[in-house]
């Protein structure tokens, strides 16, 4: 089964946030799994969640996000809907995402000296 999750909130396209959601993904067994955070200009507000695993794995992810609780963020609604599309492995997007923890480090760096 393939899933589209919609998180609104406060935060939650916060790159610590992300890694820790994907975490839990590993945890449930959800193994292709990716987190898009809107890009410039769009809603910030909005984080997508795309999935893919056994029906049983997914439910029990859906359950985990509507408990889950983060410093910093506060999630105001969840949804779900079917999805058709590709979904990276959730090595992939680990790796992306320590690219992106990578370049934000590199910044701040920049920005100190």
């Amino acid at each position: 089964m393939k899933l589209k999750i919609t998180m609104d909130g406060i935060n939650v396209q916060d790159i610590g946030f992300r890694a820790f959601l994907a975490e839990k993904a590993l945890a449930w067994g959800i193994y292709n799994y990716q987190a898009i955070k809107a890009w410039p200009g769009e809603d910030q507000s909005k984080l997508i969640i795309k999935i893919e695993a056994e029906d049983k794995r997914i439910a029990n992810f859906l359950r985990v996000l509507q408990q889950i609780e983060y410093s910093g963020v506060s999630i105001a609604k969840i949804s779900s809907e079917n999805y058709e599309g590709d979904i990276v492995s959730l090595l992939v997007y680990m790796s992306a995402l320590t690219c992106e923890i990578g370049r934000g480090l590199d910044n701040l760096k920049h920005e100190n000296q």
